[in-house]
């Protein structure tokens, strides 16, 4: 009876042992598994957190966004906008150099020139909607109106963020300049359909 006991002890240890053994090795299986990096996927599309800026791949090619797409949803973007948007080779991205708010509008302008261009694959180019003054920083810009062909995208600051249409524009405005790169990324969002 003594060695029979004995052996079920040993046997109920190795067991337990196996067990825990296991329970240890999946934990780290499931640590690994998963990218620590990752903040939150959305539509398929993972996002990390990198300096200022969260990041996905799109099309294998990296696209930085101030707000994740769950903080953007409130926003109205009428669906034919962005059909347009997506549809068009070109666009010309246009703000007025008299805007009280022009220096916000030109970062803007410029974060998209130096980090979005290459990702959407479009011709892009930027004109004012009104001459600039004569020695101004904005003064080498064309000069384009809404009435002439083409996708056009104004960015301005108004009284109430809003993304609408005048002629052959699609109007970005937006209260302030958190506002402006709100707006840019639902821009992004759309058009890569990463929100659908």
């Amino acid at each position: 009876m003594g060695k029979s006991w004995r052996k079920k002890y040993l046997n109920t240890k190795t067991m337990v042992s196996i067990f825990f053994a296991f329970l240890m090795v999946s934990s780290l299986l499931a640590l690994w598994q998963g990218d620590p990096d990752t903040i939150t996927d959305y539509n398929g599309y993972n996002f990390k957190l990198e300096g200022n800026y969260y990041t996905t791949k799109v099309q294998r090619q990296k696209v930085y966004f101030h707000y994740l797409p769950e903080s953007v949803l409130g926003v109205n973007f009428p669906v034919v906008l962005k059909e347009r948007l997506q549809d068009s080779p070109s666009w010309g991205v246009l703000f007025d150099p008299e805007d009280e708010n022009v220096g916000y509008v030109d970062l803007l302008r410029s974060e998209m020139e130096q980090q979005d261009r290459s990702v959407l694959e479009k011709e892009i180019h930027y004109a004012l909607l009104n001459e600039a003054e004569e020695g101004s920083a904005y003064a080498f810009f064309p000069v384009e109106s809404c009435s002439e062909d083409g996708v056009k995208i104004v960015l301005r600051t108004g009284e109430e963020t809003l993304i609408e249409e005048e002629e052959n524009c699609v109007i970005f405005q937006a209260k302030t300049y958190n506002d402006l790169v709100l707006l840019k990324d639902v821009l992004l969002y759309y058009v890569f359909e990463i929100i659908e």
